[in-house]
């Protein structure tokens, strides 16, 4: 994925002309197309690109509000087609995988359920598309998944793209803002996983 990647940004700035002097920021800003932009932060996200890395660029490009509306909508889009996907294409295969290691789809707690699966979405750990996909094979319904997923998932979304801004800008207070708010959320998320051991078995055998 990332050699693909490396090819088709590569391929671009042959295309755009793009000189060894000209700074990156000046190429995101000025030479790439915003529909170009949104389509590889629609797509590479859901097969193992990180979308950390999307969204610093986002607010790089696009600025703070802009940047998180664009996120909202691409995050939503992401959350929806990985429901699909996780529910049609990849579940047998992801049935056959865990029934050869003696495993079993996740199951969530009958009562409690949302508070579980948004803990689930906000705890760090597994990469972004691994937790929409696996969060897709609970029982959750359709609307209670993206609601759930996009919430948690745009929320910490938001630091990320405000520091983006602050690089962009040079603005160093915003710049401490962003990574403060970055630094708290984590230790708030890190506490929070640690009291709550969501998911702690969720391949266990008994499942």
């Amino acid at each position: 994925m990332l050699l693909l990647t490396a090819v088709a940004v590569g391929f671009y700035l042959f295309k755009a002309g793009v000189h060894p002097d000209r700074s990156f920021s000046d190429f995101l800003i000025l030479d790439v197309h915003p529909l170009i932009f949104i389509g590889f932060m629609l797509f590479l996200p859901m097969f193992g690109f990180s979308i950390g890395f999307f969204l610093v660029l986002v607010g790089m490009k696009f600025g703070a509000l802009t940047g998180i509306v664009v996120t909202g909508f691409v995050m939503l889009v992401q959350i929806m087609a990985s429901y699909m996907l996780g529910n049609s294409y990849l579940r047998p295969k992801m049935v056959a995988f865990l029934e050869k290691r003696q495993r079993s789809i996740p199951t969530l707690p009958d009562r409690g359920k949302i508070p579980v699966s948004f803990i689930f979405m906000v705890v760090p750990g597994l990469p972004y598309a691994m937790k929409n996909y696996l969060l897709a094979f609970s029982d959750l319904t359709f609307f209670q998944y993206v609601s759930v997923s996009w919430l948690a998932q745009f929320g910490l979304s938001i630091p990320f793209i405000i520091l983006g801004k602050a690089v962009i800008q040079e603005n160093f207070l915003l710049l401490v803002i962003a990574v403060s708010a970055l630094l708290c959320g984590y230790v708030l998320l890190f506490r929070l996983q640690r009291r709550f051991a969501v998911f702690k078995n969720i391949f266990s055998k008994d499942h």
